[in-house]
């Protein structure tokens, strides 16, 4: 597999799993959890993108 279609495949993946943990977390009105999944995803994107920018 290309490296370049590792990119999309990991983040749809990771995009899949967040929509998981926030909906059940927005279930139990548990605004932190929202807060510390949310960061966590956005910063984990972050730095697989930039991680594959200076591999590739």
């Amino acid at each position: 597999m290309p490296i370049i279609m590792l990119l999309p495949a990991f983040l749809i993946g990771l995009g899949m799993a967040t929509n998981v943990l926030i909906a059940q977390a927005f279930g139990r009105k548990d605004k932190a959890m929202l807060r510390k999944i949310l960061s966590n995803s956005f910063f984990s994107s972050i730095l697989f993108c930039l991680l594959i920018s200076v591999v590739a």
